[in-house]
């Protein structure tokens, strides 16, 4: 397969290192239609967009198995590291929050009811969180029981706190 650097579209497919338009037309076939099929170059280049297509999507599955946790969705916090990077450079001056959500005795729920039941509580708080979050805001998973919220605007430290209060309370209910 001949990749374009640029794009990573597929630009030719051959089992040799150098790629002959023509090399179907060399094999014998009991089928010439077969070898009609394969020589026409709408044919070929239907064929190379079908192939591309799947590698678009291959590359959209990895890129977004590579930044989510699997478990809850958020995104991983190498992902929210970079996007607070990125954030930081667009807006330097603009306030921010920066807040770390550790579960109190999260072990003794994977220990008493076991890691199903412990996943499942997991993903309600990812859920919560997401749901009280404003949509600007950026809630990951650092691994364990651990979640980050990255408020990326707020007017005042006091405003700050208020949102950080309305996402614990939000994780705070009882789960039913």
């Amino acid at each position: 397969i001949a990749l374009d650097p640029r794009t990573n579209e597929v630009l030719a497919m051959a089992s040799s290192p150098t790629y002959d338009p023509n090399w179907f037309s060399q094999v014998p076939s009991p089928n010439p239609q077969m070898r009609n099929w394969a020589i026409d170059p709408n044919r070929q280049n239907a064929a190379l967009e079908a192939v591309n297509q799947q590698l678009r999507e291959t590359q959209e599955r990895l890129l977004y198995a590579a930044t989510h946790d699997d478990l809850t969705g958020l995104v991983v916090r190498a992902a929210l590291e970079e996007a607070i990077a990125d954030d930081l450079l667009l807006a330097p001056d603009r306030l921010r929050a920066l807040l770390m959500i550790d579960i109190d005795h999260f072990k003794q729920v994977n220990d008493s009811f076991g890691h199903h039941v412990g996943d499942a509580f997991l993903q309600e708080i990812a859920r919560r969180l997401r749901a009280a979050a404003s949509p600007t805001d950026d809630v990951a998973r650092r691994g364990g029981d651990e979640f980050t919220v990255y408020l990326r605007n707020v007017d005042s430290p006091a405003e700050a706190m208020h949102r950080a209060e309305l996402l614990l309370r939000a994780i705070a209910r009882p789960m039913t």
